[in-house]
C-alpha cells in the first residue's frame, strides 16, 4: 500500500439526481476566483476588479496550478474527481486546465436596496449541453464502458456521463 501522505488519492464523487434516479441534462462548471483576486485578498498583484473584468484570471496570480474535475470509470460508474490532469484512469479533463474548464467571466446582476441592481464579475463558468453526453446519443451503460476504456484514443467530445432527457 503506497503512503497516502506521498500518493494522495483525488476526491470521488457520483453527480446528484433528480427525484433520486434522474441524471440532469446540463452540467456548468463554475469557481469564483475573482473573489479570491481582489485587493486584501491577495498578494500578488494586478488585482481583479469585479466591476469591469479587467485583471481577473484564471488560475490566479502567482498560482501555477488550479484544480479543476475530471471522469474516470469506479466501481462500474461514471464518477467524478477533483484534482488535475495526470490522474491514472482519467477519461475526460474537460480541456485538461482550469482554464478551459472553468471558461469565461461570468457577469452576475444582483438586486440591491431601493429596487436598483449591482453587476459584479464573481465567477467564471462554462456550460455543457446534455448533447456531450450518454443517452442523448443513444449510447448504452454497454457503450459507454466500452468508450471510457477507449477515450484517451478516440478524438473530440467522448460520451461519458448518462443522461437522462
Amino acid at each position: 500500500m503506497r503512503d497516502r501522505r506521498l500518493h494522495p488519492q483525488p476526491v470521488l464523487f457520483t453527480s446528484p439526481l433528480a427525484n433520486g434516479d434522474t441524471n440532469y441534462s446540463k452540467i456548468a462548471f463554475e469557481t469564483d476566483l475573482p473573489r479570491i483576486e481582489v485587493a486584501g485578498a491577495q498578494d500578488n498583484p494586478p488585482f481583479c476588479d469585479r466591476s469591469t473584468g479587467a485583471d481577473c484570471v484564471n488560475p490566479p496570480n502567482g498560482a501555477a496550478f488550479y484544480p479543476f474535475y475530471s471522469t474516470r470509470m469506479h466501481a462500474g460508474t461514471c464518477t467524478w474527481q477533483e484534482g488535475g490532469d495526470f490522474i491514472p484512469g482519467t477519461i475526460n479533463d474537460f480541456g485538461g486546465s482550469s482554464t478551459t474548464e472553468y471558461g469565461s467571466l461570468l457577469l452576475t446582476v444582483y438586486p440591491t436596496v431601493g429596487f436598483t441592481t449591482v453587476s459584479r464579475y464573481n465567477n467564471f463558468t462554462r456550460s455543457f449541453d446534455a448533447a456531450l453526453f450518454g443517452s442523448v446519443l443513444g449510447v448504452s451503460d454497454r457503450d459507454l464502458v466500452i468508450l471510457a476504456a477507449g477515450a484517451k484514443s478516440v478524438p473530440g467530445p467522448v460520451p461519458l456521463i448518462r443522461i437522462h432527457s
